[in-house]
């Protein structure tokens, strides 16, 4: 893109990040440029005289294509090209995930409303927001927001955990609860959201000659701040407002806690150093949903082309449909190509492709005929059950659960939920369990 062309887009990006009129505009392209030339007040005239039915709808591309044609704007750059240059990017709100709509959200309309909302100061505000970056300079755990866990994993490197601590947390619940549970999601969406489950999740795929399973790598860190910004911007929030609750559900990572695990790679590294979505916040499942809306726009459109059928949970990507060993090898390259356009990464190492012939297998439920609990883990589970009741539940709890009643609970739970008949005989076994 030519040195014209980025200038003119983040020009169009500032007008549309503030209110629509001349006078809010101005000084927002003032703050861009450092200073407000004599020929921005006749292009807004021009640009509100040709948008005047769109106004604020209009997209950032329209904007630009408009300014970079207009006579004010041409005749400005033959003469000052040289000294016109960006002295302040604005996050664009035309880079929005989420489509603009209108829900029953908080209407906050200055950083004095937002702090006034969560029931905190102002400085108390931007503290938490971290709107200077010095989280991830914080080597002393009394000076952090969060509380970090390095989780391994069976395969590659391992998982850090980034819970906030109360105070931040509370407040990311409030927003979890009052914005962000309010804006609809995609329906190919199934997990994180109410009524969707991974049972829902794999029923659109069952009996089908083809399913193919692909997972996003590294999902929540490759959410950066921008996409953080775009979807609060989106459902109409201004700049400011916009900024701090995206700081306040983002993170940096500090680079002390990165330094304690030798086997994060660099470009791990980077991910989590640069401003990010912490798995861990309440706030993170809801708006990686939301930041993943054009993903499954496009993906859901892809197979609607091709006759097909396409869930998400997560970043656990499934897709399934009356194709050949050849036309499901075409629907993984489209998928990738479509994935990494929109920021994302493809995790290669779990793409699989399934027929009917084989075990067909999605979030670990089999789905050959119907949604199933697995019958190799059911039997895993009784078995674990019954030595539990005649050797007493400390000689199972061969990984140490902390509170290992509680996780047989969870998973005879888990079974009634996919079939409530198998899980009987599961719940009469743990019923018979003598705890100390």
């Amino acid at each position: 893109m030519s040195r014209q062309k980025l200038f003119t887009r983040e020009l169009a990006h500032a007008m549309l990040s503030v209110d629509w009129t001349i006078e809010a505009q101005k000084k927002q392209i003032e703050k861009t440029l450092g200073f407000l030339p004599q020929w921005a007040e006749p292009l807004l005239q021009a640009v509100h005289k040709q948008f005047a039915d769109i106004n604020p709808q209009i997209s950032a591309q329209n904007l630009r294509r408009f300014i970079i044609t207009h006579p004010y704007f041409l005749q400005a750059w033959r003469d000052h090209s040289k000294s016109l240059r960006i002295r302040r990017y604005t996050l664009s709100p035309g880079a929005s995930t989420t489509p603009l709509i209108e829900c029953d959200i908080p209407k906050l309309e200055s950083t004095d409303n937002l702090a006034a909302w969560l029931g905190i100061s102002k400085p108390r505000l931007e503290g938490f927001a971290d709107t200077r970056g010095l989280e991830r300079k914080y080597s002393q755990p009394h000076q952090q927001h969060y509380h970090y866990l390095w989780k391994p994993k069976r395969v590659g490197a391992d998982r850090l955990l980034e819970i906030p601590k109360s105070n931040l947390r509370a407040i990311q619940r409030q927003i979890h609860t009052e914005i962000l549970q309010h804006i609809p999601l995609h329906p190919a969406c199934h997990g994180f959201r109410r009524e969707r489950s991974c049972v829902t999740f794999a029923q659109a795929h069952c009996s089908e000659r083809r399913v193919i399973r692909m997972d996003l790598r590294r999902f929540f860190t490759s959410v950066p701040l921008r996409r953080i910004h775009a979807i609060y911007s989106g459902i109409g929030y201004r700049t400011e407002v916009a900024r701090l609750l995206s700081g306040l559900c983002s993170n940096q990572t500090p680079y002390d806690v990165l330094r304690t695990n030798h086997k994060s790679k660099w470009r791990q590294n980077q991910q989590f150093t640069a401003p990010h979505l912490p798995q861990g916040a309440p706030t993170s499942p809801a708006l990686s949903n939301l930041a993943a809306w054009k993903l499954d726009v496009r993906l859901s459109a892809l197979m609607k082309h091709m006759d097909g059928n396409y869930t998400r949970y997560a970043d656990d990507l499934a897709f399934s449909g009356d194709y050949s060993k050849a036309e499901a090898n075409n629907l993984v390259n489209l998928v990738r190509c479509i994935v990494e356009d929109e920021g994302f990464t493809v995790n290669h190492r779990k793409t699989k492709i399934m027929t009917l012939a084989s075990r067909q297998r999605l979030t670990g439920l089999s789905i050959n005929q119907h949604v199933n609990y697995p019958r190799e883990k059911y039997d895993e589970l009784k078995a674990i059950l019954y030595n539990c009741g005649r050797f007493g539940p400390t000689s199972q709890n061969r990984r140490k659960h902390p509170n290992f009643k509680a996780h047989l609970q969870g998973r005879v739970a888990h079974v009634h939920s996919i079939n409530p008949q198998r899980a009987l005989r599961l719940q009469r076994l743990f019923d018979r369990i003598e705890w100390d």
